[in-house]
Formats: structure tokens, C-alpha cells, sequence
């Protein structure tokens, strides 16, 4: 039926039972994890874990090494300061190489050894090919074809000389005439078959062709019986060397040394060789003009070997300013502004202005200048009248009429008086309404202006021909 016999009972919930879950170090790569919890008996994470970012590399300069011409070098890298791990790798740098450049050698003569080319590193000195000896090449022999004597004819041994220098190797030597024979006494010469009915009989001998300094000469002789001649060989003389004197260099020329030639036949036997021109050696210098304000100056400098010059300029100074002091204007006089001028040469810098007289105040009672004092008018007396009563009128406004322009004080003239009114009503020191100031306001923009009394001032002194 359904009936509950024995009813149950909420038990309590028995709660967690928490655990740590341990956590991980970020490390320079990988993420790490915070420590978490989590139930021990249902596994329901408490305190779930949070990811920590990976900490990145701290990187530190691994020092490179620079290639030199035999030897790589490395450029700068990069490792962790915390893991060690390269971060940058570094790259081999190849080796430049040597940079060549030539060591001039020596050309070798008939009788002297010379020296090949070398190389060495243009940047580091090292010697990449030492240069090495050419052995001298010794003569190169040419043969000079000697001659066959003749009964009556003496002859010439072959020589040889060098085809490069021209030296005599082996000289020729005479080879005498061999003379007649007659073994089967037919009374002819058995060689040559000439007639030889009697033993010549040889005089001295004439030089028939000189020797030179590489060729033998000839000698004949003749039989003084039959004038049968015969000759000989006069050996070659061989060079006479004499000095071809140098020249020493100067500052601008090359100069030579000392050579040898043969001073019979011209041949040169040792070659004069170049010097270098020395170049000039400047003393310091000396002002020959100085310099100006406006001009610039000359210093001539002069070598103390040849005694050559050459100049430089010298910077003009400049002007040096100093004040030209001005000059205040009087009601008579004018002024002039401050200027300048140099202090060295004198030009003025800039140029003083004038400034116009001031004129003279209105008289006072004693008729003199305000200003000045100066007695410019004569004293005023009032007379003495009884006051009179007048009827009052309104005063009548009369429209501005064109009057004199300049004439300030109306008085149908224009003088410095009124450019003196005007450069006072301009700096306020006095009034000038009515006709006056119609009169004096020349460019007709209300204002009076100190511009307008100086163009008044330079029309009464006839400087200007209209205002």
C-alpha cells in the first residue's frame, strides 16, 4: 500500500576534504601554473590554477670577434642571462683575405742580378711573395768575324762581343801574315803564286784604320823593295769612362746622380738615376699687408731653402662700433640722434639724424620763452577797463575752410614756429584744434604725427618745394 513504515532522515552533507594541487615556475619558454586545491575525496577543484605567462629571455651580448686577413671572425650573439639558451646565434665572419699589393722588383743587367716583383698585405704587412734574385743574364755573345791572313796580309782571330751591352767578351788578336813560300824555288809564292825573287823588306807600318773603344784598327806595312804590303791588327782601345756629373735636387726640380760614359765614343756605361724634388720648407710666415676693417690682408710665407714665397689671406677684422653721441634739440637749434661710427677706421655705421628745432613757447607775461627764457616778444600790460555786460549769443559754427597748409598759428605764413606747434601737439604737450589743425594735418588722417612737422619744418627752410 505504499505506507511508510520507517521514514528517513537527512544525513548532512560532510563537506570537502581540500588538497593543494601543487603549481608550476614559468620558466623563459613555458607557462607555469599557481597553486590550486581540490577535494581529496570527489575531486571537485576548490581553487582552480592560474596560468603565469612564460617569462621570456633575458638576453645578454655574447661579444663578437672581428676577421682579420688570415683569420674568421664572429659576430655579436645573444644568450639567456637566466637559462643559457642562445638566443641570437653568432655567424661566422670569413677571413678579407690579404690585400696585395706589389713590392717593385729589379730588372737584371748583363752583369748584375736583379730582383722579381713581391707582395705584400697592403693592411696588415705581411709579405705574401718575397721577392727572389734574377741572376744576371749574363752576355749575350755576338760573333764578330775575324779574317784569314794572307801571304802579304795579316788577319783577325774571331771575337765576340755582348749584343745587349756591347762589352768586348774576346777580343780579337791579329793574326800575322803568313808570308811567301817557295819550297820548289820557282820564284813563286807557292801559296798565293806572286813573285818571290826576293825576302820584302817592311818599313814601320802606317795606321790604315784607327782602333775604336770595340773595333780592332789596321796596320800595313810595305816592302820597300817591291811596295808588297801587308798588315796587322791594332787591338780595340776599350772604353774610357768619365764621370757625367748629377745634379742635386732643389724644392721644385728633380735632381740626378752622378753617371759614366766612355769619353772617346759617347756610350753611356751607367745610367744617371732620378731624385725626387725635395719640396719647399716654409718659414711661419710674415705680414706684408695687414688686414682692415673692410679689406683682407696678405701673409706672405717664405722657403728657407730657395727662398721661393707664396701668400695667404688674412680675414678682415671688421668694424668695431663705438656711440657718435647725439645732440638734444633747443627751441633754436635742431639735434641729431645718437649714431655710430668705427672706432678704427672711422666710417660711420650709422648716420646721425637730424631733429628739428623746438621752437619757442608762447611768450608769457614778461615776453619770454617757457623754455628757454629767452626774451622773444615784449612784456604784456593790461590795460585797466570796467567789466561790461554783454548779451549772451550763441556762437556760430563756421564749416572748416581750406586755409594755408602748415600754417599753424594762422598767421599766413609757414615757419618753423608751426612745425615746432605741430611736433608739440603730436607729443601731446599741447592743443591745436580748429583751422591750425586742418592746415597742419597733411595726409588727412586726424592725427598729427612728428613726420608732419618735420615736412613743415623742411618747407620753411626752403628745403622742399610743397608740403
Amino acid at each position: 500500500c505504499g505506507t511508510v513504515i520507517t521514514a528517513q532522515k537527512e544525513i548532512p552533507a560532510t563537506g570537502h576534504k581540500a588538497v593543494k594541487v601543487a603549481g608550476k615556475a614559468a620558466t623563459c619558454t613555458e607557462k607555469g601554473l599557481t597553486e590550486g586545491s581540490k577535494c581529496s575525496v570527489c575531486g571537485t577543484v576548490i581553487t582552480a590554477q592560474k596560468e603565469i605567462p612564460a617569462a621570456g629571455h633575458k638576453a645578454e651580448t655574447i661579444p663578437g670577434k672581428a676577421a682579420t686577413c688570415t683569420e674568421t671572425g664572429l659576430t655579436d650573439g645573444e644568450k639567456c642571462t637566466v637559462c643559457g639558451e642562445i638566443v641570437t646565434p653568432q655567424e661566422e665572419i670569413p677571413a678579407a683575405g690579404h690585400k696585395a699589393e706589389t713590392i717593385p722588383g729589379k730588372a737584371a743587367t748583363c752583369t748584375e742580378t736583379g730582383l722579381t716583383d713581391g707582395a705584400k698585405c697592403s693592411v696588415c704587412g705581411e709579405t705574401l711573395s718575397e721577392p727572389k734574385p734574377i741572376s744576371a743574364t749574363g752576355h749575350t755573345g755576338a760573333i764578330v768575324k775575324g779574317k784569314a791572313a794572307t801571304c802579304t796580309e795579316a788577319g783577325l782571330t774571331d771575337g765576340e762581343t755582348c749584343s745587349v751591352c756591347g762589352a768586348v767578351i774576346k777580343a780579337q788578336t791579329a793574326i800575322p801574315a803568313l808570308g811567301h813560300i817557295d819550297d820548289n824555288k820557282d820564284g813563286k809564292c807557292d801559296r798565293c803564286g806572286a813573285k818571290v825573287d826576293h825576302d820584302p823588306v817592311w818599313n814601320d807600318g802606317a795606321v790604315t784604320k784607327q782602333p775604336t773603344c770595340t773595333e780592332p784598327g789596321v796596320k800595313t806595312f810595305t816592302c820597300s823593295i817591291c811596295g808588297e804590303t801587308k798588315t796587322e791588327a791594332i787591338p780595340a782601345t776599350g772604353h774610357k769612362s768619365e764621370t757625367v756629373k748629377g745634379k742635386a735636387a732643389t724644392c721644385t726640380e728633380s735632381g740626378l746622380t752622378d753617371g759614366e760614359k766612355c769619353s772617346v765614343c759617347g756610350v753611356i756605361l751607367k745610367a744617371q738615376e732620378t731624385i725626387p724634388a725635395t719640396g719647399h720648407t716654409w718659414d711661419g710666415g710674415a705680414v706684408v699687408t695687414a688686414a682692415t676693417c673692410t679689406a683682407q690682408g696678405v701673409t706672405q710665407y717664405t722657403c728657407t731653402v730657395c727662398g721661393e714665397t707664396r701668400t695667404e689671406p688674412i680675414p678682415a677684422t671688421g668694424h668695431k662700433a663705438e656711440a657718435v653721441p647725439g645732440k638734444a634739440a633747443t627751441c633754436a637749434e635742431t639735434g641729431l640722434t645718437d649714431g655710430e661710427k668705427c672706432a678704427v677706421c672711422g666710417e660711420i655705421l650709422k648716420a646721425q639724424e637730424e631733429i628739428p628745432a623746438l621752437g619757442h613757447t608762447e611768450p608769457d607775461a614778461d615776453g619770454k620763452c617757457a623754455r628757454c627764457g629767452e626774451q622773444i616778444a615784449e612784456p604784456k600790460t593790461e590795460p585797466k577797463t570796467e567789466p561790461k555786460t554783454e548779451p549772451k549769443t550763441e556762437p556760430k559754427t563756421e564749416p572748416p575752410t581750406a586755409g594755408l597748409r602748415g600754417d599753424a598759428n594762422l598767421d599766413g605764413k609757414v615757419l618753423a614756429n608751426d612745425a615746432r606747434l605741430v611736433l608739440r601737439a603730436s607729443a601731446k604737450l599741447e592743443t591745436l584744434e580748429g583751422q591750425g589743425f586742418i592746415n597742419c594735418d597733411l595726409n588727412g588722417d586726424g592725427k598729427l604725427l612728428a613726420g608732419e612737422a618735420r615736412k613743415i619744418l623742411r618747407f620753411s627752410a626752403k628745403l622742399e618745394s610743397a608740403i
